[in-house]
C-alpha cells in the first residue's frame, strides 16, 4: 500500500522531469526510480511524446482586429506620464492678495494691542512692559502683573511703541510701564487700559487669512497628489 501510493506521488512529479523544470533531489529521486521501474518509463516515454506533439502543433496568429487593438494599447501604456498639474491662476492670485491684505492690515490694525509712550527730560536706561488681565468693566488688574518685554532706550527715539501679539480675542488688559535707571531701579511708571476690541478685527482678519492659506496648500497637495499616484502605482 505504501508503495503504491509512493508510486503515485512520484507519477505526479514526472511532467516536470519530462519538462527538464525537475531539479535537486527530486530528479535524482525520480531518475532511481526510472531506472528500476519499467511502468514509469512507460509513462516517461508517453510524456515526452505528447510534449512534443504539442510543441510541433502549428502557432495560431491573432487577427488583425486583435492585433491593432494590442498595438493601441501598448502604445497607449508607453505614452509619457502627463506632469503634475500646476495650481491654477486663482489660487495663486488669492495667496498673493491674502498676504498683501494681511501685510496691509497689520500696518493698519494689528492682531494685537499697541501701546505708544513717549519720554520728555531724561532718558532712561530701558523701559520694562508687564500685564494683567482685568474683569469687565473694570480697570483693576484680576490678576498679578507678569513681564512681557524689556526693551532699551535709545537717545534718538523719542516715542516708543510696543504690540502685544499674545492677547486673547476680547479680552481687556492694565499694562504697566515702568522706567529705568542705569541700575535697573524703576524711575518712573504708567499704566494704561488696553482694549481686547481694538485687536480684534486685526486677529479675525488673519485667522481668516491662514484659513486661505491651508486651504490652498490643502488644495495643492491634492492635485499633485492625484497627477502623481497613477504613475507611481504604474512603476509600483
Amino acid at each position: 500500500m505504501l508503495k503504491k501510493r509512493l508510486q503515485t506521488e512520484l507519477a505526479l512529479w514526472l511532467p516536470a522531469y519530462a519538462a527538464g523544470t525537475a531539479r535537486g533531489w527530486r530528479r535524482q529521486v525520480l531518475k532511481t526510480w526510472l531506472d528500476r521501474d519499467p511502468a514509469a518509463r512507460e509513462q516517461l516515454r508517453q510524456l515526452e511524446a505528447l510534449q512534443s506533439n504539442i510543441r510541433s502543433q502549428p502557432q495560431m496568429e491573432p487577427s488583425a482586429d486583435v492585433y491593432l487593438k494590442l498595438q493601441a494599447a501598448i502604445a497607449q501604456e508607453a505614452k509619457p506620464v502627463a506632469r503634475p498639474a500646476r495650481p491654477t491662476i486663482a489660487w495663486v492670485a488669492a495667496i498673493v492678495i491674502a498676504l498683501a491684505s494681511l501685510v496691509l492690515v497689520w500696518q493698519a490694525r494689528p492682531p494685537g494691542i499697541s501701546l505708544e509712550w513717549s519720554v520728555q527730560g531724561e532718558l532712561p536706561n530701558a523701559f520694562r512692559v508687564y500685564r494683567a488681565p482685568v474683569a469687565p468693566d473694570s480697570v483693576a488688574p484680576s490678576q498679578p502683573f507678569i513681564l512681557l518685554d524689556e526693551i532699551e532706550a535709545d537717545e534718538a527715539t523719542a516715542a516708543y511703541r510696543f504690540t502685544d501679539w499674545l492677547s486673547l480675542p476680547g479680552q481687556n488688559y492694565v499694562y504697566l510701564v515702568e522706567a529705568l535707571d542705569q541700575s535697573g531701579q524703576p524711575t518712573a511708571s504708567q499704566t494704561v487700559i488696553g482694549r481686547g476690541l481694538n485687536a480684534l478685527t486685526g486677529q479675525l482678519f488673519t485667522l481668516a487669512v491662514l484659513g486661505l492659506l491651508l486651504t490652498s496648500m490643502v488644495l495643492i497637495v491634492r492635485i499633485n497628489y492625484r497627477s502623481y499616484a497613477p504613475s507611481l502605482f504604474r512603476a509600483i
